[in-house]
């Protein structure tokens, strides 16, 4: 199973659709968002456009949680977890959450093999005490390129990737007018 981990999207519409055109044509089954969607319309458009299962963690930029909090009653493939999150995949134990404050403390503490969170939007992979620590980045590009991780349940790999990288914008994807 590949899932893709995207966070501090900060409602940039455009970035999100380009993300999901890359996700749906790359057999992504699963999302994690780490925060800081800023509001529903944002989290509409990912379950409008994405099959898969969606989990999410509140960031502190959320401008709407109650109307987030009332989609999982209509759409049974997004969990909400508030703050911090955990999954188990196989045998991989995931946690994520949006501001790295514990997160070398959950690392020490060796309970889980990957750790996600976002808030600082720098993209970010290390490994501690056998622990890997991965921030996608800013799926919004701001402050940083406009990046997101995948991880693939059958390797453990996770990867960074760069959206502009991934996805040409409208102008690469034109024939050259002549």
């Amino acid at each position: 199973m590949k899932i893709a981990i995207i966070s501090d999207t900060h409602d940039n519409e455009l970035h999100v659709q380009k993300f999901l055109t890359w996700a749906n044509a790359n057999q992504i089954e699963g999302i994690i968002h780490c925060g800081d969607i800023a509001r529903s319309d944002t989290l509409h458009l990912l379950l409008d456009n994405f099959k898969g299962l969606i989990k999410v963690v509140f960031g502190n930029a959320e401008l709407d949680k109650v109307e987030m909090l009332k989609l999982p009653a209509k759409h049974l493939n997004l969990e909400i977890h508030s703050e911090e999150g955990e999954w188990t995949v196989g045998k991989w134990r995931l946690y994520f959450t949006h501001k790295p404050d514990q997160i070398n403390s959950l690392a020490e503490s060796k309970k889980y093999d990957f750790i996600f969170y976002g808030h600082t939007h720098k993209p970010w992979i290390t490994e501690k005490a056998g622990v890997w620590l991965v921030n996608p980045g800013t799926l919004s590009g701001a402050l940083e390129h406009t990046s997101f991780a995948v991880w693939d349940s059958e390797t453990g790999k996770v990867e960074l990737k760069v959206l502009d990288q991934v996805v040409p914008t409208q102008n690469e994807m034109k024939p050259p007018l002549i």
